[in-house]
């Protein structure tokens, strides 16, 4: 997959501002490499946890100009039976900011900050004909009992495809949590080993492809759903 070399534009606080315009991914794949470019698999379910509410934002920027390492990537949503890409359907995300908080809701992180009201790191959009949603956003904080995670839901009116979780490499996530934005905190005590969530065999296929841009990442996931 190619994307463009220079993704995001950053602002003074080191937050994404300006998504730049993504190219199109081509759909003219040969058969026996289908698999292999799309990563046409099917998507595991996983919990959406106790943290969602449907924002009814559609936005491609969800930082809200919180702090944190710029996170810029796109979703990718497939038939699995025939790796066809599935367009007008809505991806729903949701995270944790830097700190391990999430938007909406009271005794949020060791501090209890209420958070009700907020819809900081909370957003959907639709995929185009491509199948392509994008969002730009900061890469998570972790909290207690679970590693680095970005919710998300597949779905469209009347059909959901899927709820689950990504996940960033853990490598990245280590260097992240040890930058100067992140490294009050220190690392993530929880692993993807431990994460009572993720059951190993799940995690190739939630693992969200990150490479480093500029001061922040960029990267690509792909959804696979049956329709």
């Amino acid at each position: 997959m190619v994307l463009r070399r220079h993704f995001l534009k950053k602002t003074a606080a080191g937050l994404v501002a300006i998504p730049a315009i993504l190219p199109m991914l081509s759909c003219e794949t040969k058969a026996e490499n289908t698999e292999a470019d799309y990563n046409c698999i099917l998507t595991p379910q996983q919990t959406s946890g106790p943290f969602y509410f449907d924002t009814k934002l559609k936005r491609i920027n969800i930082t809200e100009n919180r702090p944190g390492l710029p996170l810029a990537f796109k979703v990718r949503v497939v038939n699995v039976q025939d790796c066809s890409p599935i367009a007008n359907a809505i991806v729903d995300i949701w995270h944790s900011d830097k700190e391990g908080l999430y938007s909406g809701y009271p005794r949020q992180g060791e501090k209890r900050i209420d958070t009700t009201g907020e819809t900081f790191c909370r957003g959907h959009q639709q995929t185009n004909a491509d199948g392509e949603a994008s969002f730009v956003t900061m890469f998570p904080g972790w909290y207690p009992g679970r590693a680095p995670h970005i919710h998300f839901k597949v779905y469209m009116p009347g059909n959901s495809f899927v709820t689950s979780q990504m996940y960033p490499p853990w490598e990245i996530a280590k260097e992240v949590y040890n930058s100067p934005l992140y490294a009050s905190r220190g690392q993530s005590p929880t692993t993807y080993t431990s994460d009572g969530v993720l059951r190993s065999s799940d995690l190739s296929k939630l693992t969200l492809s990150l490479e480093k841009d500029g001061e922040g990442f960029k990267g690509t996931f792909v959804v696979g759903v049956k329709v």
